[in-house]
């Protein structure tokens, strides 16, 4: 069990399927979530990812567009990232994903509390 570890991929698009296999990924390596907790969109939520779900006994836990606090580690562990990222890009915006697995290690690294 790791509190507040963060997984992330770089994708060129945020369809349904990408995030399927982003999915797939977390699952073939910590094994299979009871819980995944995401956003509203629509590539979070659509039919090929439910049933994934279903299918493999996972509960989606969307987060309510009335109650955005709910978002509020996401919000964090993003701005985080970002600052990350931000620090070590050279005039070459482009190549943040060249950037992202080291900005993960920093976050992971960091101390932090559970809530």
């Amino acid at each position: 069990y790791f509190t507040k570890w963060t997984e992330a991929m770089a994708l060129k698009e945020a369809n349904e399927s990408s995030i399927l296999d982003f999915y797939e990924e977390i699952a073939t390596i910590f094994g299979i979530p009871a819980t995944i907790i995401l956003d509203n969109a629509l590539a979070f939520i659509g039919s090929k990812v439910t049933e994934w779900a279903v299918r493999n006994g996972i509960y989606l836990s969307t987060s309510s567009n009335y109650y955005p606090q709910g978002n509020g580690q996401d919000e964090s562990t993003n701005k985080n990232l970002l600052r990350i990222i931000k620090k070590t890009l050279d005039e070459n915006q482009r190549t943040w994903h060249t950037k992202l697995k080291s900005a993960l290690w920093d976050d992971r690294i960091t101390p932090k509390r559970s809530t």
